[in-house]
């Protein structure tokens, strides 16, 4: 998924200065690599949940 500025969802929010030390994310289920490293890099924490039906 792509935002306007052709953007992923953490790269954009890295963008807009919501990506820090004291963000949490959660419900990460579509990263590609580039999310993975940013979310590495800028966060403490990040979660990777799948609905089981």
């Amino acid at each position: 998924m792509l935002y306007a500025r052709n953007m992923r969802p953490p790269q954009f929010i890295n963008e807009i200065g919501l990506l820090t030390e004291k963000t949490i994310s959660v419900h990460c289920i579509s990263l590609d690599s580039t999310d993975v490293n940013l979310l590495a890099e800028k966060t403490w924490a990040w979660l990777i949940a799948q609905l089981a039906i």
